[in-house]
């Protein structure tokens, strides 16, 4: 752990946030998941380490084995959470970092999202199916998509899921046996990453040359934020006032919940993923090279 500022931090254009730690990981980032209710941070590397940070970047928890890790989910409460490995294997896990069971998919798990409190899991896989299962390793639910969904992410205050696809689709559904269509919209271009408010009033895509684009909790569309650069990760404060943007061009913003411009800087290495905390008083920036950044401002 590190409190060193990066020359990034200070040549910034806003109102800078304030280094509340970095970590360096053994190897490059492999996937990235917040806790927002305990603020701890879980982070895996491409040489398999399975790291937990508390809220102030010391290790909790390290744990090996994840070489081949694919996807990665957590809880609001930290309590549990799931990864896939290989092409098609899932396992349920504990906050102490052990698998509690694991099951074999009948294809490619592309992505994965576990609800709030940890007791739903959903897999969507490449032949466009989505699972629903719980923490005791049952299946509760399905449903198919006419393309399969990349990005998930579950509604706290309802029992809905919503759902993109790289390409052509957003979608909610309900938690049930069937995964019942609630809406679904068609999109004309690509989409390289999904976040919503915690009650899911405000859905946020990632749409590369297009910006930012907002839609309501039906799926209408709000409008676009724009920024320079093509945006391909984005993520929003569980309540509505904060929106972290990410580029391929390697800058970040911090903006408000009108859109307008806190703070914006740019990185020296390929953003691998952005996690805004519950309240939006900071965001956890982590890079390719394995190197993770928490950033802090006032109280929003």
């Amino acid at each position: 752990m590190s409190r060193v500022e990066p020359d990034w931090l200070a040549a910034g254009q806003g109102d800078r946030p304030a280094l509340a730690w970095s970590f360096a990981l053994d190897a490059p980032l492999a996937g990235l998941a917040l806790a927002r209710e305990s603020s701890e941070l879980l982070a895996v590397d491409t040489s398999g380490g399975l790291y937990l940070l508390d809220r102030h970047g010391r290790v909790k928890t390290l744990t090996r084995g994840f070489k081949s890790l694919t996807a990665l989910a957590w809880s609001d409460t930290g309590r549990h959470g799931a990864v896939a490995t290989g092409r098609s294997k899932l396992s349920w896990f504990d906050h102490k970092l052990s698998v509690k069971w694991s099951v074999g998919m009948e294809a490619e798990i592309l992505c994965l999202a576990v609800d709030p409190h940890g007791h739903y899991i959903a897999v969507s896989l490449s032949n466009g199916e989505t699972v629903f299962f719980n923490a005791r390793k049952q299946v509760v639910g399905r449903f198919n998509t006419i393309r399969p969904l990349r990005y998930l992410q579950f509604n706290a205050a309802r029992p809905v899921i919503l759902g993109a696809a790289e390409y052509g689709l957003v979608c909610c559904h309900r938690l049930d046996k069937r995964g019942t269509e609630v809406w679904s919209e068609r999109l004309s271009s690509n989409v390289g990453d999904m976040t919503a408010t915690g009650d899911g009033r405000q859905i946020y895509l990632a749409r590369f040359n297009q910006g930012v684009q907002i839609l309501d909790r039906r799926g209408k569309n709000c409008g676009s934020y724009l920024v320079d650069g093509t945006p391909n990760h984005v993520t929003a404060s569980f309540v509505h006032n904060r929106l972290g943007v990410a580029t391929v061009e390697r800058d970040v913003y911090w903006l408000d919940s009108e859109g307008e411009l806190i703070w914006a800087t740019h990185l020296p290495d390929d953003i691998s993923g952005i996690l805004a905390d519950a309240q939006g008083t900071g965001m956890a920036c982590g890079l390719h090279s394995g190197r993770i950044y928490r950033l802090e401002w006032p109280a929003a």
